[in-house]
Parts: C-alpha cells; sequence; structure tokens
C-alpha cells in the first residue's frame, strides 16, 4: 500500500532546507511512501536536487507562503496558492492521504476547516502534539 504525504516545505524553523532533507530521507528510506513537497518550485526544486530526491518524491509549485505571523483566516483565505492550503487541496481532492506542516499552526487548522470541512459529529478539530516523556 503506498502511502502519499503533503508537506509544507515552507514550514517550520530552518524551512525550506531541513525540511526538504528530511522528507527525502524519509522517502528514501521506504518504496510506499510518496512525499509531495509543496511550496514554491524554483526553491524546491534545487533543495531536492542537490538531496538526491528519488522517484517517489514530488515538487508541487505553490507560491505563496502563510508567514508564522500572519492571521490563520485571513491568510487562508488571502493565500489560496499557499503551501498549506495546497497541500491541504491534495488531501481534499483525494491525492494525499495525509497532510504535514510545522510552519503556521492556526492556518493550519483554519484551512483544514475550510478546505477539508469537519468530520460529523465532530465540532473542533484537534492539534496532534508530542510531549517527550521517559
Amino acid at each position: 500500500m503506498n502511502i502519499r504525504v503533503a508537506v509544507d516545505a515552507m514550514g517550520g524553523d530552518h524551512a525550506p532546507g531541513v525540511v526538504v532533507k528530511g522528507s527525502i530521507a524519509a522517502a528514501k528510506r521506504s518504496d510506499s511512501l510518496h512525499v509531495m513537497l509543496f511550496g514554491p518550485a524554483d526553491v524546491i526544486e534545487p533543495l531536492a536536487r542537490e538531496a538526491g530526491a528519488p522517484a517517489n518524491v514530488t515538487v508541487h509549485d505553490a507560491p505563496q507562503v502563510i508567514d508564522m505571523a500572519e492571521s490563520p483566516a485571513s491568510a487562508v483565505k488571502g493565500k489560496p496558492n499557499s503551501s498549506i492550503c495546497q497541500g491541504l487541496g491534495a488531501v481534499a481532492a483525494g491525492k494525499a492521504d495525509a497532510f504535514i506542516s510545522a510552519g503556521n499552526t492556526g492556518a493550519c487548522m483554519a484551512g483544514s476547516l475550510f478546505i477539508l470541512g469537519r468530520l460529523p459529529g465532530v465540532s473542533r478539530p484537534a492539534i496532534l502534539g508530542v510531549y517527550p516523556t521517559i
């Protein structure tokens, strides 16, 4: 079974470099993982080539970027071609099975509500967090 993961290559500290490298490292470990990198193609493609992207990594042009300080709802509505909106759109269209971002959490939540919608009976979305423990 192939798993298709849309990745916001522009989100998080030290992005896009570390996001692209980490995504490619994951893709190299599993032939059943297809990584879809979303971000400005002119920025992401050279990084992907430099990191030796295998065939199961594709770059999808998303020329707009939502910054960490932007208002979530305004950013999602005003930047439909952002890496967050395009990645979530891939999930909504059935082209990806999951979306991952280390970017603007509020924009991810707003985008999820506007683009993916709610599941029946679910009034609020949830955020996954990792709490390292011993």
